[in-house]
This record gives C-alpha cells, structure tokens and sequence, in this order.
C-alpha cells in the first residue's frame, strides 16, 4: 500500500509541494482512532469549541488531570486541522465509544480573532502544566 493509498491524497506533498490538502484528506478511520486510544490506555482530551466543550481554566484541567490519575489512564490532546477541525467521525466517538472522554476550549474572541491551531497547542500546554506541577 502507498502513501495515497492510504490517506487517499492526491499527489504527494513529499514530492510536489504544491499539493492542497483537501477536507477529504483528513478523514481518519474512527475503527482504528478508536483503536489506538483504547490500546494504549489513553484519555483522550479533544480540544475543540462545540456545545460539549469546557473552557480550559484551571479547575476544569485539574478535574481531567485528576481523573485520569484515578482511571490510570494518560491523556492525549486530539487537535483538528485549523479550517476544518477535528474530523465530524472522530468527535462522534466521544459520547457513542469512550466511556471516559472531555472536550476543552479556550477562550477567544470569534473566529476571525481566534487562535491557530500552534498557538493553542502553546496555551494548553502551558495551562496543563502549570497545573500539573502544583498537583
């Protein structure tokens, strides 16, 4: 099986980097997502804005942070791609699959004032551990 094949791209961005990834070419496999996180004993943290987020502050990290301590399971962030987000297939699992899964967002003034997907991954990573190191 080749590269396209397997994420059914269109060209390879390895060769051609003039290749667009399309919506279609973030379609993950929700069987083997699934998979992966039960295997590896993941609690698994998506970090979007919809109706089932929560706003990461302090409070609300260290509940997930204590939860997965007592569940003795390691969280893992699932960040989506910056136009399209986390794949519709994937945070359908949340509620149909996971026995144990959260969704966090941050705070931010819209869309046009929002933060890319880097700069959130900075702010999270902050946030989680400045309250992981006083736990």
């Amino acid at each position: 099986m080749n590269y396209e094949q397997v994420w059914g791209l269109r060209g390879n961005p390895k060769e051609d980097f003039k290749t667009l990834l399309e919506k279609e070419d973030y379609i993950i496999d929700e069987n083997l997502f699934y998979q992966l996180i039960i295997e590896n004993n993941y609690l698994p943290i998506f970090v979007e804005q919809d109706e089932f987020s929560i706003v990461a502050n302090k409070i609300n990290i260290k509940t997930i942070l204590l939860d997965a301590i007592h569940s003795n399971l390691t969280p893992i962030f699932i960040y989506g791609n910056e136009h399209y987000g986390i794949p519709k297939n994937i945070l359908d699992l949340r509620k149909s699959k996971f026995e144990k899964s959260y969704t966090l967002e941050l705070k931010q003034m819209g869309a046009l004032q929002s933060f890319n997907v880097s700069n959130c991954l900075s702010i999270l990573s902050y946030k989680v551990m400045e309250v992981f190191n006083k736990l």
